[in-house]
C-alpha cells in the first residue's frame, strides 16, 4: 500500500494515532476503518474500501488517498478532499490537484 504524500485523514482515524497506517498495511484487525482510493472503473472520482475486505494484491498496488473511521468520516473526508480540488482548480480533475500539490 502506498500513501499520498497529501493523505487526508478524518478526525477520529488521526486520534487512533500515528501507528494505524502502519496496522493498516499490516493487515490488523481493523473493522471500522476506510481508505479511500481511486476507483478500479466507471467514472467516478474516489473509492471508500473497508480495509478488512482488501485483498493482498489491492494492498500491494494501491495509492490512498484518504484514510476514515467509519463510513461516515469517509463520505466527509471526500467531501472535504473533493471541496479543496473543486476550490484548488475549478473543476473535477483530481490529477491537475495532486499535480497542483507537487504530487
Amino acid at each position: 500500500m502506498r500513501w499520498s504524500s497529501h493523505l487526508y485523514i478524518g478526525r477520529k482515524a488521526e486520534a487512533a494515532g500515528e501507528d494505524l497506517l502502519e496496522k493498516i498495511k499490516k493487515s490488523a484487525f481493523l473493522p471500522n476503518i476506510y481508505v479511500i482510493t481511486a476507483p478500479k472503473t466507471g467514472n467516478h472520482l474516489f473509492e471508500i474500501s473497508p480495509v478488512m475486505l482488501l485483498s493482498d494484491s489491492e494492498r500491494k498496488e494501491l495509492l490512498v488517498y484518504g484514510v476514515a473511521s467509519g463510513y461516515q468520516e469517509a463520505a466527509q473526508t471526500v467531501r472535504r478532499m473533493v471541496e479543496d480540488m473543486v476550490l484548488a482548480t475549478g473543476g473535477y480533475d483530481w490529477d491537475a490537484y495532486l499535480e497542483q500539490l507537487g504530487e
